[in-house]
């Protein structure tokens, strides 16, 4: 049930051998219930959580220039996610060209090697600041291109397909697909990585 809610396995782990250590008296001793005056703000999951949190942070002295606002907001908000339920993995948006090529799983051999990428978070073709990987149904490998953007996917699609449809053969997807027996309908995206702010950082994640 738990890891229905997306927790990751390790995560579960962790806290499951945290409680076992907690001695059994310990847990009946009863405890008296601190008052609490913070208050809640319960939002959908976002991997960016934590930056979200610093900005509360950064931002509760300027609520506490208004009289009322100080009010409300005593104490800085107990900031909490709702559980990720979202499957992980790269879904259509259903808004663009590139949907139709859009590879929906969340493991991904790694092209020649013996590894399997696990992606942990849910990406769309809007998906911006990525690190994606295109496949050909065609080949052996599957995998043949490993790139980053830090444009939405579907605008960085959009590129491969005009250097396939016009038969350019001056980039590593636009010659693949040009060669003989394949074409356009023999290719798959998918996201690696998201969230990747800087370009030193995807580039990184593509070396990998």
């Amino acid at each position: 049930m738990i890891q229905m809610h997306a927790y990751h396995p390790q995560v579960i782990d962790d806290q499951i051998h945290r409680a076992t250590q907690i001695p059994r008296d310990t847990l009946l001793d009863y405890k008296e219930k601190t008052e609490n005056n913070r208050v809640p703000i319960v939002v959908s999951y976002n991997p960016q959580l934590n930056i979200i949190r610093k900005i509360a942070r950064d931002l509760q002295p300027m609520l506490h220039t208004d009289t009322r606002l100080k009010q409300i907001f005593p104490e800085l908000p107990l900031l909490s996610a709702l559980p990720k339920t979202t499957k992980a993995g790269t879904f259509p948006c259903n808004r663009c060209e590139t949907c139709k090529y859009i590879l929906c799983k969340d493991q991904v051999a790694i092209p020649n090697t013996q590894k399997v990428y696990t992606i942990l978070d849910y990406y769309s073709c809007a998906s911006s600041n990525v690190v994606y990987m295109i496949t050909c149904t065609r080949c052996y490998t599957g995998g043949i291109y490993i790139g980053e953007t830090g444009q939405k996917l579907h605008t960085r699609m959009n590129h491969h397909r005009n250097k396939i449809n016009t038969k350019s053969c001056d980039t590593p997807v636009g010659q693949h697909f040009c060669s003989q027996n394949h074409s356009l309908q023999d290719m798959q995206v998918l996201i690696l990585k998201g969230n990747v702010k800087t370009e030193r950082e995807r580039k990184i994640y593509e070396l990998k």
